[in-house]
């Protein structure tokens, strides 16, 4: 049986994590953090798994792939998975997007979430508090080139959702209702 996947994207501190966490509770997806994917395919060798080096390593990945690295461990956890469906939490390339579509078809749903610049910026200030992993400021997080894609990724999204004056549930249910459920 295949699952539906639902992507999410958007810029950091748009919301994706909160939403994919309400989804996988809610409505029983399979959480998956393309975080975790990197940290298991990340060596100790190639220093610490901050925000940074992961970007790195996934753009590597991408440059090696073309986003056809992440279709494959989405494909292998939908084989083995007994959920609802798969909330990819969160794609970052137009490759990506183009491999899920052409993997999973109609049950391949993306969100992407957006919102004003300053309340991402104040987002990531309040959420990154005293973190060695996270980028100094959201600028610099956002200037690493596998985030360059993200505008991109709005104009993909199967529905896009600007979280600037939302609370989370008034997200959820804004997701909810594109997804048809």
């Amino acid at each position: 049986m295949t699952t539906r996947v639902l992507a999410l994207s958007g810029p950091i501190a748009s919301g994706k994590t909160a939403l994919a966490e309400l989804v996988a509770t809610r409505l029983g997806y399979n959480h998956i953090r393309i975080r975790d994917l990197l940290q298991r395919g990340f060596r100790p060798s190639e220093g610490e798994a901050t925000r940074s080096n992961l970007q790195d390593f996934g753009a590597a990945l991408e440059s090696q792939t073309a986003g056809r690295w992440l279709a494959d461990q989405i494909s292998q956890l939908t084989n083995n998975n007994v959920a609802q469906g798969i909330v990819v939490d969160s794609v970052r390339t137009v490759a990506q997007i183009r491999r899920l579509r052409e993997t999973f078809g109609p049950k391949f749903i993306h969100l992407h979430l957006t919102a004003v610049q300053r309340i991402l910026e104040d987002r990531f200030e309040s959420r990154r508090g005293n973190s060695t992993k996270e980028a100094s400021t959201f600028l610099a997080a956002m200037s690493h080139t596998i985030e360059k894609e993200e505008a991109q990724l709005l104009t993909l999204a199967d529905k896009v959702i600007d979280t600037s004056t939302l609370d989370t549930e008034s997200v959820y249910q804004a997701a909810v209702s594109s997804m048809g459920i």
